[in-house]
C-alpha cells in the first residue's frame, strides 16, 4: 500500500550470508532468492549493514583484526576470498535485482564491505561514524557516491549532510525527526532540503560524470590544487561537483573560528574561515564576488538558518529544477540554468 502511495521502501539487512563455496553462483543466487518476496512487495533499496562476510572484525581503522572464522571454498583460499567475497555478493545482488525488476539497483553498503572493484556499485556509507577524511579518501579511490548518517541535527549538520552525494537523515531510535526540534532547526532543514531538491539535475549530472570519467562527486581540494601544500590534509572543505565549494563550520583542521556546539547547537555567530584558491569566487548565500589574487584563508559570514560557507566557482552553470517532495512527484516544468559568467565555461546536463 505504501508503494502504491509513492513511497520507495528500503530493507535494512543484518542477517548472515553463506561463508562456504561462495564462488559458486548458485550459492549466491539462493541467498538472493530469499529477498525476492520483499522486492515483489515494493522494496527498491537495500541497506547492507551486516549480511556479507566480515573479513575484518575490528571497528577502528588501525590495526585491522582479521576474522578467524575463515571462508571456505573449493576454488579459493580464505585469504583470496577476503579480497573478493563482498564483491561477489554485491555483483549478485545488483544482477539479480535488475533481472527481477528491470530497474537499476541502489544499495547502501557499510564501508567495511568495500573490496575489489566495489566502487562500481553505489554506494558506500560510513555506518555509525561521523563523516571526516574517510569520505574524501573514498572519493580518491573512485567511489563516486559516498555518504554517512547525519547525526548533527543543527544547521552545520544539514549544511554538510545535504551536500553529500547521498543524504541520509537516520533518526533510528534517537528521535531525530526534524519536527521534534525547535522551529528554527526545522526551518534550517527545510531550506537545505529544498535546495537539495532543486539541485537534483546537478547531482544526477555529476553522478553521470563520475560513471563516465571516474571523477567523484565529492572532490578533495587537492584534486584540483595539488601543487598547494595547504590542501593536502584539508578536511574542512571540498568541492561538490564541478562548481560548488563547501566549507564546514565545525571542522577541527580549519583555523580558529566560531564553532557550533554539537549537543546544544549554540553558535556565537554565523562566521567562520574558508580557504579560497586563487581565482574568482562567488558567495552563494550573498552573491558577493571575490577576486582572490593569492590563495588564502578568509573569514566569511552566512545567513541565519544556514550552517556554513558555500561558494561557487566563477563560470559555473548550475542546472536546477523545482522543489518537490520527492523526485517523481511531477515532471520538470522547466530546468533553470543558474549561470555565473566568467570567460568561457561549459557544462553537460
Amino acid at each position: 500500500e505504501l508503494n502504491d502511495m509513492g513511497y520507495k521502501l528500503e530493507a535494512w539487512e543484518s542477517g548472515k550470508a553463506p561463508t562456504e563455496n561462495i564462488t559458486d553462483p548458485q550459492v549466491r543466487k539462493a541467498w538472493y532468492n530469499k529477498r525476492r518476496g520483499v522486492v515483489d512487495d515494493g522494496v527498491r533499496m537495500f541497506m547492507q549493514d551486516d549480511p556479507y562476510p566480515r573479513s575484518i572484525k575490528s571497528t577502528e581503522l588501525l590495526p585491522p583484526v582479521l576474522s578467524k572464522e575463515g571462508l571456505k571454498d573449493t576454488l579459493m583460499t580464505s585469504e583470496e576470498l577476503n579480497n573478493i567475497s563482498n564483491t561477489l555478493y554485491t555483483e549478485t545482488l545488483f544482477d539479480e535485482f535488475r533481472k527481477q525488476t528491470g530497474e537499476r539497483s541502489i544499495v547502501m553498503f557499510h564501508a567495511y564491505s568495500a573490496t575489489v572493484a566495489s566502487h562500481r556499485w553505489p554506494f558506500q556509507w560510513a555506518g555509525d561514524y561521523r563523516a571526516a577524511n574517510g569520505l574524501m579518501n573514498a572519493s580518491l579511490s573512485a567511489h563516486s557516491m559516498v555518504s554517512y548518517d547525519i547525526r548533527n541535527p543543527f544547521p552545520s549538520g544539514w549544511h554538510q549532510g545535504f551536500f553529500a552525494p547521498f543524504s541520509i537523515v537516520n533518526s533510528w531510535a534517537y528521535y531525530r525527526e526534524p519536527w521534534l526540534y525547535s522551529e528554527s532547526m526545522e526551518e534550517s532543514q527545510r531550506r537545505y532540503a529544498c535546495l537539495r531538491s532543486r539541485l537534483v539535475p546537478y547531482y544526477y549530472s555529476s553522478l553521470w560524470q563520475a560513471h563516465t570519467t571516474g571523477m567523484p562527486i565529492l572532490r578533495p581540494m587537492a584534486t584540483y590544487w595539488h601543487d598547494d601544500p595547504e590542501t593536502h590534509h584539508m578536511i574542512s572543505q571540498f568541492m561538490v561537483g564541478d562548481w560548488f565549494l563547501l566549507g564546514l563550520s565545525d571542522s577541527d583542521d580549519a583555523p580558529a573560528g566560531e564553532k557550533v556546539d554539537f549537543w546544544t547547537g549554540e553558535q556565537k555567530g554565523n562566521t567562520g574561515p574558508i580557504y579560497l584558491p586563487k581565482g574568482r569566487w562567488i558567495d552563494y548565500w550573498s552573491g558577493e564576488l571575490m577576486d582572490v589574487a593569492e590563495s588564502d584563508w578568509v573569514t566569511v559570514e552566512w545567513p541565519r538558518f544556514m550552517g556554513g560557507p558555500l561558494f561557487v566557482k566563477a563560470g559555473a552553470i548550475l542546472p536546477m529544477t523545482q522543489v518537490k517532495n520527492y523526485t517523481t512527484e511531477k515532471e520538470d516544468e522547466i530546468v533553470v540554468l543558474d549561470i555565473y559568467p566568467h570567460e568561457e565555461s561549459e557544462y553537460q546536463l
